[in-house]
Order: structure tokens, then C-alpha cells, then sequence
């Protein structure tokens, strides 16, 4: 539930980052500190990060796509929410479960309808990618 409004929850895997990160404080109860055993999912400006499948580190390539009611054809907000940390390392890379709303505007915590453009550095074919929606 985001600000009274309930959505479907997502799951996405991603690489631990290290550095400067843009947060939404009112998401974080007002604390940058992550709860034990877990990292916040924030916006960051590195633009070479390791990339889903093989983790290898790669620059960062953004596109848009639109979203449809196929199953997977919508996008993921992830923007501020907790990810669970992975035990094991994979390629070198720190990885974490990351859950957040489906299909949820972060600029406006509304629902974005099918249909909409979405900014995503999520590769082609990626189910429901991370990303947001373009006012």
C-alpha cells in the first residue's frame, strides 16, 4: 500500500551500489538507514553498473517502452522500498530481492493505466521493469 492506495507487489533483482543516491525520505521513515540485513532501492546517477544476466558490469543503457495489461507488460516502482540482501555473491556482484509496487507512478504514487510511457535502464524483455512512468 503506497499513501492509502493498495497495488500489486513486484519483485525485482538488483545490484547492491555504492554512493550519491536520490531518495524519497516519506517512503524511508524519514531515515536513510536501512533496516538490518537490508539496503534501500534508490535512484543513482552511476552510469556503468553490473547488468542482469551475467552481472557484468556495463553502461547504462535507458529506453522506454509502453506498458500493456499483457502479463509482465507493465512496469515496477522500486523507488525507496527495502531489498533483502543476498548471502552469496554472484559474478562478484552483491545482489538483493527488492519489493515494491506494481504499476505505481513514483512521482505520484497513483496507478500508471496500460497504455503509458516508462523510462526504464531495464534490458528488452525484462518482466515488468523497474522504472517511471514519463509525465
Amino acid at each position: 500500500m503506497v499513501n492509502g492506495i493498495t497495488f500489486r507487489e513486484g519483485v525485482s533483482v538488483c545490484p547492491v551500489l555504492h554512493g550519491p543516491a536520490i531518495a524519497d525520505m516519506n517512503l524511508m521513515n524519514g531515515s536513510c538507514k536501512a533496516p538490518t540485513g537490508k539496503v534501500w532501492s534508490l535512484f543513482s546517477n552511476v552510469k556503468n553498473f553490473p547488468q542482469a544476466p551475467t552481472w557484468a558490469v556495463m553502461p547504462e543503457v535507458v529506453r522506454t517502452f509502453t506498458t500493456t495489461a499483457t502479463p509482465g507488460g507493465g512496469m515496477s516502482n522500486m523507488w525507496s522500498f527495502p531489498c533483502v540482501k543476498r548471502e552469496h555473491l554472484v559474478n562478484g556482484v552483491r545482489l538483493a530481492d527488492c519489493y515494491g509496487p506494481l504499476n505505481e507512478s513514483p512521482w505520484t504514487s497513483t496507478s500508471v493505466p496500460f497504455g503509458s510511457v516508462v523510462g526504464t535502464a531495464a534490458a528488452v524483455g525484462a518482466s515488468n521493469p523497474v522504472g517511471g512512468n514519463i509525465p
